[in-house]
């Protein structure tokens, strides 16, 4: 691949990212893995294979959504439980019961699907809107507001077999 041909693919999967949202260090880290693949296939590549790139760069794409995701329900858990210790104002009681909500949240967490937890982070947690993860997740409003309802559904349904009512 010359360098004419590779700023041409460049600039064309820069703006396929930046249609998708992507913030500008993502952007530059998954064209660099979209030209690293291509330039390990070890043949010839150029624009009339736009397909086969835009192919491998939504599910490089794909990928990085979903290791991102999971770092932040992680970190996210593990955040809030942190902010409740640091509470050294608040009585006792309040803090023992700001860690049982934590824990039974936890717990309510793990009972959902991988896409619904990351969906609820994302939505309830991050405060993205519903189109924003529609779109980082190329499916229709309607389809992520159905899986935030049924997360939503499993975390009260949870959190009220717990005994935390107060808090379905």
């Amino acid at each position: 691949m010359n360098h004419h041909q590779y700023q041409s693919i460049r600039s064309k999967l820069l703006v396929y990212f930046q249609k998708r949202y992507l913030n500008p260090w993502d952007t530059e880290d998954l064209i660099q893995e979209v030209m690293l693949k291509l330039w390990r296939i070890g043949k010839p590549i150029n624009e009339s294979e736009l397909a086969y790139i835009y192919t491998v760069a939504k599910h490089l794409m794909i990928d990085k959504f979903r290791a991102n995701s999971r770092q932040q329900a992680d970190r996210h858990i593990s955040a809030e439980y942190d902010d409740i210790k640091s509470h050294e104002d608040t009585s006792p009681e309040y803090g023992l019961q700001e860690q049982r909500l934590v824990q039974s949240l936890q717990t309510s967490l793990s009972r959902l699907s991988p896409l619904q937890r990351h969906t609820f982070i994302d939505g309830k947690l991050n405060g993205l809107r519903l189109q924003d993860i529609a779109r980082q997740r190329n499916v229709t409003v309607s389809a992520a507001e159905k899986v935030m309802s049924k997360a939503v559904h499993t975390i009260r349904r949870s959190l009220a077999d717990n005994g935390d009512s107060e808090c379905a």
